[in-house]
């Protein structure tokens, strides 16, 4: 759908809607007839043409085909957001912009690691399938093997001009990683003729936890008028826990305790999923000509999150505000990385050269909890483990940790040339893209000697654990690790060529031509590895894909445009982690005699149809979109059994997306504002996929037709109504805001037909959430309260028990009732 929903009225859109309004009605009192109008527009009447366009605060300009247009006139499904937009409903994470932007999906787990979806294509494995891009530069990951944990880079959301999030395969403009969509964050570019201030200053206290703080300030002006300008901004996000680890044998104390009647407190790392962040970003741009712009750039950014946000099913009770975690090992997410830019734009008659020169280099070390994955791997089999028992006998402050970091460097090289004849029949773009990247991953299962004789004696009376696992610990302290380092290159042409067959119907034809060749290394070691030293394989791949695109656009009337695409998207292969011997067993249990070295790609086609309308003078905005998505040779992974504890990627099954999306404004009156919008997907594997035969000739089911694709949220709705007036001389709003996101359809893991079938996994709960906001402009600054979660929901959105035979459920849900102000000044 073409634009986003939600309205902020700001002074500077009710000073427009109301010159519209004075002037619409001159106009008719000069009782100048709307067909001579036609013919011969008056001055008053093409005033108020242009004034009744700017009204609509939805058709900001956005430059999601390359160019900068207005939201309302491109034929690409985009929900777009302005900075004034994101300031009056809250918006500071991709969190909730994702709760404002129906047909996506973002889901956070325990981990530390993030898996969006767009219009149900989402995968957790192997390249990305959404494109993340501030400004030029894209900075999603690839999933450098198996143990990789890392989360996209995204940025926050405090001194943005705007995001645009771009849904359907964007392979021609936006190369392999925007295969579902794509995610822009537009920062603001320096002022080369006025002084810009922006600031913000949030305060909010949540309900059963901790204070939240946020702060920013950004400033920008003309060194030199005309010819050089700067902008600087720098932000601080804290952001205040509510949930309460407690290492695992004192919260099994404290709950005996509880329900003895007594009021035992255990030691807790009270509200420990806290986490904090800090931005910096300095641009600065040079006009050295009247036709050349010059921008380096850097932005940095800072994250630590100190806790995972999920908590023990069995230990909790969110309806009275009880969260509680058990994990005995803290876990602790980092995040840094620095993006220096440096953009150049040169104009011409004709077109406009422009060119984006980045570097990426981002380090992400992440420590979690991998206590239950080791007992029930050292087990070799399903072990049932439950809250209250001891998962090792005779050491019940066994604890295991996982210590992964990973480390991203990547080179973009990107060159577009474009006409910029608005009046000519012909327009076109052809770019250039080169990209160098390398990510690094690297997984340590830490633990002693004396912890792990603790582990075999417990489990099988082996009081020394090398008698069991056959080999030593790496340097006394490593169990298992895992180096994978990807190196990938592409290289790619790509154009687009729009002919106006009519004035109002227009054809689009793209293409992009790529090479890519990866070269990835997978080394594993340690006891579970069954070696006491690093070894495995490098291995290259490469490939040359061509994603196409054609549409064509009609422009009904001046406020109704009617558009359909076909597009395809891609995303290239990767290379197969070594498996100890160990996992033989689970191989040949499903369907293999051997692992695949590597997987090969997978790709999509898309078909969609659009409108997007601006009616009755802009007091109605009406946007939808239907689709469906053909994806063939799926990349997934194949769970290999407690034996084992890998997956093996490869080459799923096929699938059919179906779905669509529609968003409609009303404003009946000048001060009122209501909004919804909808979208559904219907996201299911198209056939059968089994693996090979077992010694009874009997080949298990890997994927069963009909079954749902994993993550994908298939209802979303988002609606606001907002009241705008005036008391005592200041411009007052009332806003209310209403989110829900359905419950995820059951998945091949709750197929009991299926080889990965888990009886514990629980299929998640829909999830509902109303907030609320008051706001006052005092000049330049506006003063907002809000609350958030006003009703304090607690819908177990994720419930997740890990591996077979656990049924320690972790619960995921939505943060509490959060009350807070905040005030903002721009000019």
């Amino acid at each position: 759908m073409g634009m986003h929903l939600d309205y902020g009225a700001s002074n500077a859109m009710r000073r427009r809607l109301m010159a519209s309004v004075s002037i619409a009605i001159l106009t008719l009192a000069l009782g100048t007839p709307a067909a001579h109008a036609q013919d011969a527009p008056t001055e008053a009447a093409a005033q108020a043409d242009d004034q009744s366009a700017m009204a609509d605060p939805n058709d900001i300009i956005v430059t999601a085909t390359r160019k900068a247009e207005a939201l309302s006139k491109i034929p690409v499904s985009v929900a777009a957001f302005s900075q004034e937009q994101l300031d009056v409903q809250g918006v500071s994470t991709v969190d909730s912009l994702v709760k404002n932007t129906p047909g996506v999906t973002l889901r956070r787990d325990g981990d530390g690691t993030s898996n969006i979806a767009v219009r149900g294509i989402s995968s957790t494995i192997g390249a990305a399938t959404t494109g993340v891009y501030i400004d030029d530069t894209p900075v999603q990951i690839r999933q450098a093997g198996l143990s990789f944990t890392a989360t996209n880079a995204f940025p926050n959301i405090l001194d943005l001009e705007r995001v645009e999030v771009l849904r359907g395969p964007q392979g021609t403009l936006f190369g392999s990683g925007s295969m579902g969509g794509a995610i822009r964050f537009i920062t603001p570019q320096p002022s080369l003729d006025e002084l810009q201030v922006y600031g913000r200053a949030d305060v909010s206290f949540t309900h059963y936890g901790e204070a939240n703080f946020e702060t920013v300030a950004a400033v920008g002006a003309p060194i030199i008028e005309d010819k050089l300008g700067f902008r600087i901004s720098a932000s601080y996000t804290r952001e205040g826990g509510w949930i309460d680890r407690i290492p695992r044998p004192e919260l099994q104390q404290q709950y005996l305790s509880e329900q003895a009647g007594l009021n035992r407190r255990a030691g807790s790392d009270k509200n420990a999923n806290w986490g904090d962040a800090y931005t910096f970003r300095l641009a600065v741009t040079a006009k050295p000509a009247e036709n050349i712009r010059i921008t380096p750039s850097v932005y940095f950014q800072q994250t630590y999150q100190n806790s995972a946000s999920d908590f023990w099913e069995f230990f909790s009770d969110p309806k009275k505000g009880v969260f509680r975690n058990g994990d005995v090992v803290d876990g602790p997410k980092r995040d840094r990385w620095w993006l220096p830019a440096l953009a150049t734009e040169f104009d011409f008659d004709f077109a406009t050269l422009a060119t984006n020169t980045s570097y990426f280099i981002r380090s992400n070390p992440n420590t979690y909890d991998v206590t239950t994955a080791v007992v029930q791997l050292t087990a070799g089999g399903e072990q049932v483990l439950t809250p209250m028992s001891e998962w090792v006998p005779g050491a019940p402050y066994f604890a295991s940790a996982a210590y992964d970091p990973n480390r991203q460097k990547v080179f973009t090289q990107e060159l577009r040339l474009q006409s910029n004849n608005p009046d000519s029949r012909f327009g076109w773009l052809l770019g250039l893209f080169y990209q160098h990247s390398k990510g690094v991953s690297e997984d340590f299962v830490l633990g002693d000697e004396t912890t792990f004789n603790q582990l075999t004696n417990g489990l099988f009376g082996v009081p020394n654990y090398v008698d069991f696992f056959g080999v030593p610990l790496i340097d006394g302290q490593i169990a298992y690790q895992t180096y994978d380092k990807l190196i990938d290159k592409q290289y790619a042409a790509f154009g687009e060529l729009n002919y106006k067959i009519l004035d109002n119907l227009t054809v689009t034809v793209g293409a992009r031509f790529s090479k890519n060749k990866l070269v990835a290394t997978s080394l594993q070691g340690g006891p579970y590895a069954g070696t006491s030293t690093l070894s495995g394989f490098t291995a290259s791949q490469s490939e040359s894909p061509i994603t196409p695109k054609f549409n064509i656009s009609w422009q009904a009337t001046p406020d109704s445009l009617l558009y359909a695409t076909a597009s395809k998207g891609f995303r290239g292969g990767g290379v197969n982690q070594p498996l100890p011997d160990r996992c033989d067993a689970g191989l040949a249990d499903a369907g293999f005699s051997e692992p695949p070295d590597s997987y090969d790609s997978d790709s999509l086609w898309s078909y969609e149809v659009g409108t997007k309308n601006r009616l009755f003078n802009n007091r109605l905005s009406l946007d939808a979109s239907a689709f469906h998505i053909d994806w063939t040779g799926i990349q997934n992974a194949v769970y290999i059994g407690l034996g084992c504890n890998r997956s093996v990627v490869f080459n799923a099954a096929n699938a059919k997306i179906d779905g669509f999306d529609i968003a409609a404004t009303v404003r009946p009156v000048d001060n009122l504002t209501v909004a919804a919008a909808a979208g559904y997907v219907n996201a299911k594997y198209s056939d059968d996929l089994l693996g090979g035969a077992d010694a009874n000739g009997v080949q298990p089911l890997i994927i069963a037709k009909g079954d749902s694709i994993p993550n994908v949220t298939p209802w979303s709705v988002s609606a606001s109504v907002q009241y705008d007036t005036v008391l005592a001389g200041k411009d007052v709003y009332l806003r209310g805001e209403y989110q829900y996101a359905g419950r995820k359809r059951p998945s091949t893991i709750n197929n009991p037909l299926a080889a990965s079938y888990n009886a514990n996994a629980i299929p998640d709960a829909a999830s509902n959430e109303f907030n609320l906001r008051l706001g006052v402009a005092l000049g330049d600054v506006d003063l907002t309260a809000y609350v958030d979660n006003v009703f304090d929901a607690t819908p177990r959105y994720r419930t997740s028990s890990g591996d077979a035979g656990n049924t320690v459920f972790r619960g995921f849900t939505l943060r509490p009732r959060t009350v807070g102000v905040t005030v903002s000044y721009r000019r």
